[in-house]
C-alpha cells in the first residue's frame, strides 16, 4: 500500500438531495484519510472533474454535486462500484442513479481514492433534513433492494437484515416512525410532536428489520457499466 503499514478508513456519502429553493441534485462525497506516516490521502475526483470541489466543517475531503431532476413517491435504483486499474495501484468509485421506470441511468461520479486494494465496507442509509426552518415538516424514505457484493468471491449478499436508528449528531425533536413490509423499509420523522430522545437514550429508539426480498438482486449489470480510466 505505497509503503503505509496503516490507513484510516475514507469515509463517503452518496445519494438524492432536495434544496431549500426547491431543486433536486445528486451528491457524492468521500472524507481525507490519513496514513500512518502523516500522509494526507485526498480522493480526486476524475468525473465530472470541473464540479467538485473541496469541503471541510465535518471533516475534510471533495465533494462533487449535480443537478438531478428527481421526484418524491418514484422509485429509484442507486448504485455504487468499487474496483481497481490494470495496475492495481488505486481504488476507483463509481457512483450511479437510475429512474426504475425508464430505465435511464446518469453516471454522477467517479472518483479515485489513491487507496489502492481497498474495498468497500459498511455500508449504511440515511434521511437528514439539518435546516432549522424546514425540519419540522414531515419527510419519509422507502428502500428496497438492498444489497452488496463480496470482494472476493464476487457474489451477492442479501443486506435483508439490520436496524434503523436515529443518528447521534444534533438535537433531534419531534417524533419518528419505521415500519416495514412487502419488502420494502419506510422510515419517517417530523419536527412536531413528543420529544422521541430521553436523557440522550438512543438505543431505545433502534429497530430491528428483516426484509422479504430475493437472494440476489433483479440488475442488470450491463447498465452500470465500469467507466474506462485513461
Amino acid at each position: 500500500m505505497k509503503g503505509y503499514k496503516y490507513t484510516e478508513n475514507m469515509d463517503g456519502y452518496a445519494g438524492l438531495q432536495s434544496i431549500w429553493d426547491g431543486s433536486t441534485t445528486a451528491i457524492t462525497a468521500l472524507w481525507q484519510s490519513e496514513a500512518d506516516n502523516g500522509d494526507i490521502l485526498t480522493p480526486t475526483c476524475i468525473y465530472p472533474s470541473e464540479l467538485s470541489n473541496p469541503f471541510d466543517g465535518e471533516g475534510s475531503g471533495t465533494s462533487l454535486i449535480i443537478n438531478f431532476n428527481w421526484e418524491a413517491n418514484h422509485w429509484y435504483r442507486f448504485v455504487l462500484r468499487s474496483y481497481a486499474d490494470e495496475k492495481a495501484s488505486t481504488t476507483y468509485v463509481a457512483s450511479y442513479v437510475m429512474d426504475l421506470e425508464t430505465e435511464e441511468v446518469t453516471l454522477i461520479a467517479i472518483y479515485d481514492t489513491h487507496l489502492p486494494q481497498s474495498f468497500m465496507c459498511g455500508a449504511g442509509q440515511f434521511l437528514e433534513n439539518y435546516g432549522e426552518e424546514t425540519y419540522v415538516y414531515h419527510r419519509d424514505m422507502y428502500m428496497k433492494n438492498l444489497y452488496a457484493r463480496d470482494v472476493h468471491s464476487q457474489k451477492w449478499i442479501s443486506l435483508n437484515t439490520g436496524s434503523l436508528m436515529i443518528g447521534g449528531i444534533g438535537k433531534h425533536q419531534g417524533s419518528y416512525r419505521f415500519s416495514a413490509g412487502n419488502g420494502i423499509l419506510r422510515a419517517e420523522t417530523s419536527g412536531i410532536g413528543k420529544d422521541v430522545i430521553v436523557n440522550n437514550d438512543y438505543d431505545a429508539a433502534i429497530w430491528n428489520y428483516n426484509l422479504s426480498q430475493p437472494k440476489i438482486p433483479n440488475i442488470k449489470e450491463s447498465l452500470f457499466p465500469i467507466p474506462t480510466i485513461k
